[in-house]
């Protein structure tokens, strides 16, 4: 068996990462074998291997007990490298499977005291899996929380079992761990903009660049809403652009605890958009105040909506703050960028901690039914999110007691819900056994 690996992935700037923005930790698609993967046949001739020729693209990797028209007796492990999880947040592992034939289902397991050797004189947890139905249907296993195991150093092992009369056939592929996950934040919302009705209080600056400015998309925004949008690509060809959009400004004396959060979306080659915050901007050309660039979570392309993560403004002060998205493109290249559902938390200095007491959410833990008093009589937004914030749940409610059941997996979610009146937010992790 092949020496055993440790990964101490340098998890430093992950730990900087917030909101629902995710780090891949690690990701394995079998283009170039194994890779770090090792297997151990404790019982059988057959063992795992590569398919070249299938996959989800191809190739993966396939075991399978039935040779020669024969099936035989097969237990056969195929493991992870091992994952320093000791600063990590929220690790999810996933994959995709896929199978066919009568035999043993796949079983996935983790280990903290596996190093080597025969896998039956380590200890194993089992660990569940939306398995494929059959008939070399490829099926995304789910994102399987392992923050249970955060803290410690992990083996991930898939093991295939076969009889004399019945041998499947798994195939795996697009193995993935990720982390660095927090909650939704909670406060008043100060600000919030999803574009449906236009810009609204923001502000269009264009610097440079007469045709092109930011526009208003009205089918493209997260789930198919309308979101602003800037491109310097125009008439068949990239035009060189200086555009802002600018946030209305805030008193950031009134409030304490201040967090950012969007959702953006880019395609083509070009300049990355920018954000900035201000405690001067007070109208005009942007250029003439002083701005702070402010880190985010990028699109990677191909249109594909990514949280910001929850952005920090609690250092800032003044008595006239704003938030602007610059774009800038040139003659050779022009990217486009998308951006929707802006948000901006904080805790109104002024307001009674009695405000949060509005709300409890019980029982915590629990097998995916949790009720929820509401004491404010009045109207509250409530929304679910799984682990790397894709949203399950969502309903408006008044009523002094509500009730949810998540049809979910085990693992942790977020709750977070918003008193429609007073723009009051309020975050909670739920923990589905």
């Amino acid at each position: 068996m092949k020496k055993q690996l440790l990964f101490a992935f340098m998890l430093s700037a992950m730990l900087s990462l917030t909101g629902w923005s995710q780090t891949t930790i690690f990701e394995q698609d079998f283009s170039s074998g194994f890779g770090d993967f090792t297997n151990y046949s404790v019982t059988g001739d057959q063992t795992w291997e590569i398919a070249e020729q299938y996959g989800n693209e191809a190739p993966c990797a396939k075991m399978t007990g039935y040779d020669s028209g024969t099936s035989y007796e097969n237990e056969d492990w195929l493991f992870t490298p091992a994952f320093s999880l000791v600063d990590v947040e929220n690790p999810v592992f996933s994959f995709d499977n896929a199978t066919k034939y009568d035999g043993n289902a796949l079983e996935l397991y983790i280990s903290t005291d596996f190093t080597g050797g025969d896998p039956n004189e380590a200890t194993w947890e089992s660990l569940s899996f939306t398995a494929s139905t059959g008939n070399y249907t490829w099926t995304p296993s789910g994102d399987i929380d392992l923050s249970a195991f955060s803290g410690s150093n992990v083996y991930i092992a898939f093991k295939y079992t076969s009889t004399s009369e019945a041998s499947a056939t798994w195939e795996i592929d697009n193995v993935k761990l990720m982390g660095g996950s927090t909650p939704p934040p909670s406060g008043s919302t100060i600000f919030e903009q999803d574009f449906a009705d236009g810009f609204g209080d923001w502000t269009k600056v264009s610097v440079l660049g007469d045709a092109q400015e930011w526009a208003i998309d009205d089918v493209h925004g997260v789930d198919g809403t309308p979101c602003a949008k800037m491109s310097g690509w125009d008439g068949g060809a990239s035009n060189e652009n200086e555009d802002w959009l600018i946030s209305p400004s805030y008193n950031s004396d009134d409030y304490s605890g201040e967090v950012l959060s969007f959702q953006n979306a880019t395609k083509y080659d070009g300049n990355a958009m920018e954000l900035y915050v201000s405690t001067d901007y007070n109208g005009g050309n942007p250029n003439d105040a002083t701005w702070e660039s402010l880190s985010f979570t990028a699109s990677t392309g191909n249109w594909e909506w990514t949280p910001s993560g929850n952005i920090d403004l609690s250092a800032y002060t003044g008595e006239n703050v704003h938030i602007a998205f610059k774009y800038t493109s040139t003659s050779e290249q022009s990217a486009a960028w998308e951006v929707d559902n802006i948000q901006l938390l904080g805790e109104p200095n002024a307001v009674s901690e009695k405000a949060w007491e509005a709300w409890n959410v019980y029982p915590n833990p629990s097998q995916g039914v949790f009720n929820i008093r509401n004491a404010t009589g009045e109207n509250i937004h409530i929304s679910v999110f799984n682990i790397l914030g894709s949203k399950v749940y969502d309903a408006v409610s008044s009523s002094a007691l509500s009730r949810i059941e998540l049809k979910s997996v085990p693992g942790t979610y977020f709750i977070q819900i918003k008193n429609e009146t007073s723009a009051i937010v309020y975050s909670q992790k739920l923990i589905v056994r």
